[in-house]
């Protein structure tokens, strides 16, 4: 469950404060800890759906994979360092571009 600040409520509404960019970091990095393993591109979208938008959510990626806090795996799964080693590839008929082919280049070949 992705926690953010509630600013009104009432009995037909809630409304939240979207995060900001450190924040927005600090929730993908959390959200893909507390999953236990990576997470594809489309499980991290569904889950941040309503709070940022594939735009944000592509650029906040981008800054952490340039940064190195998260990996972008052969699969397109994206890590916390380390999970790369337990992981086992999914087999899928597409794969979608790498976020960062530079980085994905000098790790993957």
């Amino acid at each position: 469950m992705i926690r953010l600040k509630k600013l009104y409520e009432d009995l037909d509404i809630e409304v939240f404060k979207a995060p900001a960019e450190e924040e927005l970091e600090r929730l993908v990095k959390d959200t893909i800890s507390n999953n236990g393993k990576p997470m594809s591109w489309k499980e991290l979208r569904e889950r941040f759906a309503g709070i940022a938008g594939e735009d944000r959510l592509r650029k906040v990626l981008i800054r952490l994979i340039e940064r190195d806090e998260i990996i972008e795996l052969p699969d397109g799964a994206l890590a916390l360092p380390g999970m790369e080693y337990s992981y086992i590839p999914k087999k899928s008929t597409k794969r979608v571009r790498p976020l960062v082919p530079s980085k994905f280049r000098a790790r993957w070949g």
